[in-house]
């Protein structure tokens, strides 16, 4: 049980005051060997240190109030447990250290299998590792009129890999906007057994047209069939002929081998040209353009060049004919013509 303050009637105006009236109160409020006394406070109480309040001493039991405290004031009140407005929230506290991972599930079964997609497009075949070119200078015989003959070296644009198909000696080619005219010839390659023949054509349409001087056997199909364009040969007598280019194909005469046949009948042959320098064999529209051939004439009667033939420059007009002259109108000639 705590003590109680005494000596109050010992202390009064005018009594000596003892050292034990003094005592009790350092102990009562003594930081170190305090003694418990029983203080009563009536009036405020004012504390500008720490307060401690030893645990063990408080005393249990259940009450509505509590002590609430002012940090602007420092007043200390009573307060109702369940009455008054929630404080503000305190500062959250830092996080705490992740815990280590768990351990990891049971795989799950596997799904249902989709359905197959549709298949892709075939891709197209690859090309040969090896292939021949075919040679776009052709040697082709346009003329075997009066027993004689005529035979062009040229070249032209070389048309390959075309679909054709043969019926009999006919055969068709697909040729996209070929651009040749019923009549033009062509030097036939790769369809089946014909190959290398020349032949006038027969138009179909833009993008087909016929032979009809095939060679009937072998494959009947095929989708590597060619032409070259090449000239034709008209107006073919023993004295003149004319040479003719096709509509498109970029022809160039190299040269030209003409057996007369007969006699021509007099001492001039006359060789007509085409006049366009992307068909033919020259400009030949104009003395300056006029592509005058080498000429070389041989007697079929002894097979001597004469050395008497020769080639005249027209120079006023008619600048694509060139006439061959110098021969004897009794012999049968090769005139070979050069441009």
């Amino acid at each position: 049980m705590a003590k109680q303050l005494q000596y109050k009637t010992q202390i009064e105006q005018g009594e000596i005051v003892q050292s034990w009236h003094v005592s009790q109160s350092v102990d009562a409020f003594s930081a170190t060997n305090q003694e418990a006394y029983d203080i009563s406070v009536s009036g405020s109480f004012k504390v500008t240190g720490s307060v401690f309040i030893k645990p063990s001493t408080l005393l249990e039991q259940t009450n509505s109030y509590l002590l609430s405290y002012n940090n602007a004031t420092g007043q200390v009140f009573k307060q109702q447990t369940g009455g008054g407005g929630a404080g503000t929230s305190g500062t959250s506290g830092t996080s705490g250290i992740s815990g280590t991972s768990g351990t990891s599930g049971t795989s799950g079964t596997s799904g249902i299998s989709g359905t197959s997609g549709a298949a892709g497009t075939s891709g197209t075949s690859g090309g040969a590792g090896f292939s021949i070119v075919n040679n776009n200078s052709v040697r082709y015989i346009t003329s075997t009129a009066n027993s004689g003959q005529i035979e062009v070296l040229s070249t032209g644009n070389f048309y390959g890999g075309l679909n054709w198909s043969r019926v009999g000696t006919t055969i068709t080619i697909d040729s996209d906007l070929h651009g040749l005219l019923d009549g033009d010839c062509v030097l036939i390659r790769n369809c089946g057994d014909t190959d290398y023949v020349y032949s006038p054509i027969t138009f179909i349409s833009n993008d087909e047209f016929d032979i009809t001087n095939a060679v009937n056997s072998g494959d009947s199909t095929g989708t590597a069939g060619a032409y070259i364009p090449a000239v034709k040969s008209t107006s073919v007598s023993t004295a003149a002929s004319t040479i003719v280019s096709p509509n498109s194909g970029n022809v160039q005469v190299n040269s030209i081998k003409i057996n007369t046949g007969g006699t021509i009948g007099g001492s001039i042959y006359t060789l007509t040209m085409p006049q366009s320098i992307s068909n033919g064999a020259g400009g030949n529209n104009s003395l300056v353009t006029s592509n005058m051939p080498v000429v070389q004439a041989y007697r079929l009667d002894t097979g001597q060049m004469d050395t008497s033939v020769y080639v005249v420059a027209n120079t006023s007009n008619n600048f694509n004919q060139f006439p061959v002259s110098g021969m004897n109108g009794l012999i049968v000639y090769n005139i070979k013509l050069i441009f």
